[in-house]
């Protein structure tokens, strides 16, 4: 209807004066009236099945991308017009209770008790509930309403599954009602295959599968379900399942993985080639990413091809695939060494002597077969072999105890005593009750069965927690004087976290006497159980006790200098931490990880206001020649948690041969972002101007930030460089401690540092700078006091030729600290 039509209608009729009549004006606002609702009636007028769909998908797009506010907002105005739509009701109430589910619990109660007949108004206020006995009887009204309301059998046969109901004849009833009301419908018959096989009854099952694939090819979980009922009874049914899986569903990396695991039983190399790297290109930063890297470097191993293996960096194979390249491990051994893998323990040893006598180089294969035959009782036999491996990995911790415990069983003493003294100031536990055994031993004060006893228990780590205490409780009570078998059985239940049966053992090992090792690890067992009580000063004095016993072992300064830290005693803690880096440099490592470890000694100590004045030198590739010096101010902004430090450098004064540009970089400022993590440093892009002499300077800053070292670190855990975020800041490739004397702690760091070209347009595609740096804390006044290195550069081209430039000297030197001003702590009130 066009405007002057509705301008005609909507013209009340008038008298002869030409005035409207006052029921004429009535009767035109009963008109408007009706127009307008009409209209309203059509703007809210349900929409299509297609249009439905539509903005179902919108919503869930949006709650894909993060966006839940936009996708609720979108459900809603589809409720609107369709307020019946279940799909969009079940997808509001999920995005709902992430946040509010107490809000979208209330709203579907008001709804369902204003009209309690409503089957899917109970349907949906059980699925907004949280508790499942709500749920439960939610659901049952629902279907007790309206039988044929297949969403509330469905969830009902799923809730009745879980352990909170566990009610399978329940579930199995409310999923074939469900599938007979939708027979078409693939999900109810999957659910179904799940209640069947939670019953045990495999074979209705994977019937019940079968179906669900037979009305939708695509659909993996049924696969995956499938797959894993045929798996006992017929695993090469089950593989050409998952073949046939991942034929349907390539992208799933769950099909992969498994079809990969079949593959790897049977020994399939190349195939479980091809099935991992698949799941690689799918998941490469998923859970299962570490594993199967590791067996893929394991099967390209076995095919031969160790280039492959190595380009996948850092596995678990990493030792063979280093003798495979120098040719000491050919793939023949290496297969028959996988083989025997698969074998029990006890049962590898003649493969493996087979595998040693193709490969007599490969200290892999030879640790294995010194492995297989401890594992047999051999223990002669096990300690030359490890002998025999050892001498190729002398610094292997692992190993050398494993060695000296073969000595030790074979009823050598003396000959485990040499091979543990060497790492006297490094012992983990084991270890070190390693070390009290023997020397007991050797003086006639325990039986060799005792001690086998306790090493039976102790090397059996996946026989179970209450397997492993019924072995040592059942040592302690043949062999009462047996102190480390108590000592075991006590650091067994702590790492259980059962403390207080851990603290009962300990009282009682204490009133026997022993060897002073093993009354050391006793005192030092006390101080850890104390200190995770939070009981830092009765710790310390365990911890002193457990040093005055056995005053060499590193470990036990390093667990000093953590309960004085807790104590607020960073004096105290800085003189236990240097005497510790003074036994054993190497009995710490840094974190892998921002806020590793209870506490960081080695964390300079900077607080909001502090300014630090370095200066900065390089020789430019001159030795013993001054190019140039830089007068820097670090001026720390804020220090948020986990020692992330916001600040400024600010450009002071440059000094010594003059700089093109230089003049003008003074009073330059750099914001600096950084943590105590060598590698995380985030520095502002350089400002425009800065002399490329000076281009070393925006990264060497992070170093100020101190090693982080954590407190307690155990002897043995190796630290692994994380990755670079970023391939312009400086990765480190090793790390280790050289010195901790008076009050001084040396770092050195091994970096490489690869920086693009600045301008796309020109032909250098990037610099590579490789060298040496040791960094020196002083640990009285908590700050980085040096940092010094020589780097030499290569520049390459695009073309791919290099250019070798001579190495420059590069030193910051701290010349003066003002602390900011601190505020007294405010008196407490009564």
């Amino acid at each position: 209807m066009g405007t002057r039509s509705c301008a005609i209608l909507l013209a009340p009729p008038t008298n002869k004066d030409g005035h409207a009549t006052v029921s004429s004006r009535a009767q035109a606002a009963s008109v408007t009236l009706g127009i307008l609702l009409s209209t309203a009636a059509a703007l809210a007028a349900p929409l299509s099945a297609r249009r439905v769909e539509r903005a179902l998908a919108r919503a869930q797009a949006l709650a894909d991308r993060d966006r839940p506010d936009d996708a609720i907002d979108q459900l809603r105005d589809l409720l609107d017009t369709n307020p019946h739509c279940l799909q969009a009701h079940l997808l509001y109430i999920r995005l709902r209770a992430a946040t509010a589910r107490a809000v979208v619990q209330k709203e579907y109660e008001r709804k369902v008790n204003a009209e309690p007949e409503d089957a899917q108004l109970q349907f949906l206020a059980g699925y907004a509930q949280d508790d499942p006995a709500a749920k439960l009887r939610r659901y049952r009204k629902a279907v007790e309403l309206d039988p044929d309301l297949v969403a509330a059998q469905l969830e009902l046969g799923r809730l009745c599954r879980t352990d909170a109901v566990r009610d399978l004849a329940a579930s199995r009833r409310a999923l074939e009602m469900a599938a007979s009301v939708e027979p078409e419908r693939a999900e109810v018959h999957l659910e179904l295959a799940r209640t069947l096989a939670a019953a045990g009854r495999a074979g209705e099952a994977a019937e019940a599968c079968r179906r669900a694939l037979q009305l939708d090819r695509a659909l993996e979980p049924a696969w995956f379900e499938l797959a894993c009922l045929q798996s006992r009874a017929e695993p090469a049914e089950a593989e050409r399942t998952l073949a046939e899986a991942v034929r349907r569903c390539p992208a799933s990396a769950r099909l992969w993985w498994h079809l990969a695991d079949f593959q790897w039983a049977r020994a399939a190399w190349r195939e479980a080639v091809s099935s991992l790297e698949r799941l690689l290109a799918l998941d490469p930063e998923g859970p299962r990413a570490p594993e199967a890297r590791d067996r893929l470097a394991a099967c390209c191993l076995a095919c031969g091809w160790h280039r492959t293996a190595r380009r996948l960096g850092s596995t678990a194979w990493s030792a063979a695939v280093a003798e495979s390249t120098a040719g000491r491990l050919d793939a023949e051994a290496f297969r028959r060494f996988l083989e025997a893998s698969h074998l029990p323990a006890a049962a590898r040893v003649a493969p493996l002597q087979r595998a040693a006598e193709l490969a007599p180089e490969s200290l892999v294969i030879r640790s294995a077969l010194a492995d297989s035959l401890f594992a047999a009782g051999r223990f002669a036999s096990a300690a030359e072999a490890y002998a025999k491996a050892l001498a190729g990995r002398p610094a292997d911790a692992g190993l050398r105890r494993r060695a000296a415990e073969a000595e030790l069983l074979a009823g050598r003493p003396a000959a485990a005593l040499a091979l543990l003294r060497a790492a006297s100031r490094r012992l983990a536990h084991e270890t070190l009750w390693l070390v009290a055994d023997a020397e007991a031993l050797a003086a006639g004060q325990l039986p060799l069965e005792a001690v086998a006893a306790r090493c039976a228990a102790h090397a059996a780590p996946d026989a179970g927690l209450d397997e492993r205490v019924r072995c040592l409780r059942a040592c302690i009570e043949r062999f009462p004087a047996c102190l480390t078998a108590r000592l075991e059985l006590a650091a067994t239940l702590r790492d259980a976290g059962r403390r207080a049966d851990a603290r009962a053992v300990l009282a009682e090992a204490a009133a026997a006497k022993g060897h002073p090792l093993a009354e050391a690890d006793l005192q030092a067992q006390l101080g850890d159980l104390a200190l995770a009580e939070r009981n830092g000063p009765r710790a310390v004095a365990y911890y002193r006790a457990a040093i005055e016993r056995c005053p060499e072992t590193a470990a036990y300064h390093g667990a000093l200098a953590t309960a004085c830290a807790r104590n607020g005693d960073y004096a105290g803690a800085c003189d236990a931490l240097s005497r510790q880096l003074a036994l054993d440099p190497a009995s710490y490592d840094l974190p892998d990880s921002p806020g590793a470890g209870p506490g960081h000694l080695l964390l300079p100590r900077l607080e909001p206001g502090d300014v630090l004045r370095y200066r900065y030198s390089t020789d430019g590739g001159q030795p013993g020649r001054a190019f140039a010096c830089v007068d820097l101010d670090y001026v720390v902004s804020a220090v948020r948690p986990g020692h992330v430090v916001e600040g400024t450098v600010g450009v002071a004064a440059i000094s010594g041969r003059p700089v093109e540009g230089g003049a003008s970089f003074v009073g330059a400022r750099l914001r600096v972002l950084s943590t105590a993590y060598f590698g995380l440093a985030a520095v502002d892009t350089p400002p425009e101007g800065m002399p490329p002499e000076f281009a070393q300077l925006a990264w060497l800053v992070q170093f100020l930030h101190g090693p982080a070292l954590p407190l307690l670190r155990r002897p043995g855990q190796a630290w692994r460089p994380a990755p670079p975020v970023d391939p312009a800041r400086p990765s480190v490739d090793r790390m280790a401690f050289e010195s901790a004397r008076s009050g001084k702690a040396r770092l050195s760091l091994d970096i490489r540092h690869v920086r693009p070209a600045a301008d796309p347009a020109a032909d250098l595609d990037r610099a590579t700078a490789t060298g040496r740096l040791v960094v020196t804390l002083d640990l009285r006044r908590r700050v980085v006091e040096c940092v010094e290195g020589t780097f030499s550069e290569a520049l390459s081209n695009r073309r791919g030729s290099q250019a070798e430039l001579p190495a420059w000297h590069h030193r910051l030197e701290l010349l003066a600290i003002e602390r900011a001003a601190r505020k007294p702590a405010s008196p407490s009130r009564p």
